[in-house]
């Protein structure tokens, strides 16, 4: 009877031990909020820190304002903000297991929250320079302000009596082709020569 009683006793406690380390790891992949609560989280590339206490996430190119804990039925903004020489490219949310692009095409949004957790994307991009000149006969098109990652195409057009021999980048030739596209890495300054 003792034998019984002891397995029994700790069986239990296996039991127990066993059902409260599963709700422990529940917890840790699905943070609890008291009832009548909801979240709203802001994630994107290059991701630096989060205040907790004005909800503001800090990026390498920007930072987004908004993040945090709401009451349930409270009025809620999110906003995103390039720094100089960045552009906001996208900021896109919408509620978890909703519609993930309800917003977007615009820097801020205004919603109740509605009971529902909610989650938004940004992505900044830096901003680089690309200047072009002509050689004396002929212009230049192309160029300008270019987002980190984009191709660029500069043009060049010789006038009547001159032919085009090259893009240039300081001393180097970089290109043969009148047409020139390339993927923007840097602040980048080209001329064109003519014959």
């Amino acid at each position: 009877m003792r034998k019984f009683s002891l397995f029994t006793l700790l069986a239990s406690m296996l039991l127990a031990v066993g059902c409260e380390s599963e709700m422990l790891d529940q917890e840790i992949k699905k943070p609890v909020f008291k009832d009548g609560q909801a979240s709203i989280t802001i994630m994107g590339d290059s991701m630096i820190t989060t205040r907790s206490t004005n909800g503001r996430v800090e990026f390498s190119g920007g930072y987004a304002t908004g993040a945090g804990l709401y009451d349930g039925k409270a009025d809620a903004v999110v906003e995103a903000v390039p720094y100089s020489g960045y552009q906001l490219v996208s900021f896109t949310g919408g509620p978890i297991g909703g519609n993930s692009s309800q917003f977007s095409g615009a820097s801020q949004y205004g919603f109740n929250v509605n009971n529902q957790d909610w989650r938004f994307s940004v992505s900044f991009k830096k901003e680089y320079t690309i200047a072009v000149s002509a050689d004396t006969g002929g212009s230049v098109s192309g160029g300008g302000t270019v987002l980190e990652g984009e191709n660029c195409t500069v043009n060049a057009s010789a006038n009547s009596g001159y032919s085009f021999e090259g893009w240039y980048e300081g001393n180097t030739k970089v290109s043969s082709s009148a047409s020139y596209t390339f993927a923007v890495s840097s602040n980048r300054t080209f001329c064109f020569y003519l014959t």
